[in-house]
């Protein structure tokens, strides 16, 4: 394990659908109901029903047993209504806690930075490639979701199915990491690993995706899609 967080690095000669991310699912609350009575026994209980669906339409009680039952119904449907909005906040606040944020900048430093290595060393610069980009994200939004950095084996298929199902057809090359607080460490990182290294200053490579994300447990997730000019 690195200093700062993991990583992996995964390369392929050529690129082989798979991918859902894990839905969130909220806590499940539960309704609670009131009863309320009335001299002895159930508030309307000598109401005809056809009366009672009058009364729920806005007709004004004509005595004291239909003021009562109107005054239960209400009492019922107040919980009721405070039931839904707690837990419609409670299921906010917890899609909240998982939410996944993205920092775009953050991702266009990384792929300069690259850049600035691979002219170090005499390489051409790597381009955006949207296609890679897809690949790159829906694999670092699983890799948030499931809290768990790996190139396979975590609900999304493997590096070459999910780039070829974006349609890039060339060879390719991954990079993983988790756990790193900025561009400039999960680069110096993954130059620091042979693998990732590789990766990075393959003269092959002309294409390059890239995201970042912090997930809901606060952790940092990096993926860099590498692939050959078509």
């Amino acid at each position: 394990m690195l200093l700062g967080g993991n990583n992996f690095s995964l390369t392929d000669t050529v690129g082989t659908p798979g991918g859902a991310i894990r839905p969130v699912v909220a806590p499940v609350g539960s309704v609670r109901t009131t009863t309320a009575t009335t001299g002895g026994g159930a508030a309307g209980s000598g109401i005809p029903a056809e009366r009672r669906q009058q009364l729920m339409q806005g007709l004004a009680p004509s005595n004291a047993a239909e003021q009562a039952w109107v005054g239960a119904v209400q009492a019922v449907y107040d919980v009721l209504v405070s039931e839904v909005v707690r837990l419609a906040q409670s299921r906010s606040a917890y899609a909240a806690g998982r939410q996944v944020a993205e920092d775009s900048s953050f991702e266009a430093q990384v792929l300069q930075l690259v850049n600035v290595e691979r002219a170090r060393y005499g390489l051409q610069p790597l381009s955006y490639d949207q296609r890679l980009d897809m690949a790159a994200e829906s694999h670092n939004m699983q890799q948030a979701t499931t809290r768990t950095m790996a190139h396979d084996g975590i609900g999304d298929g493997d590096p070459g199915s999910r780039i070829r199902a974006t349609g890039f057809r060339q060879a390719w090359g991954e990079n993983v990491a988790t756990g790193q607080l900025s561009p400039a460490q999960v680069v110096q990182e993954w130059m620091a690993s042979p693998g990732h290294r590789r990766n990075i200053l393959d003269p092959n490579y002309r294409l390059l995706g890239v995201s970042y994300l912090v997930g809901g447990d606060g952790r940092t997730y990096w993926a860099q899609e590498f692939g050959a000019a078509g």
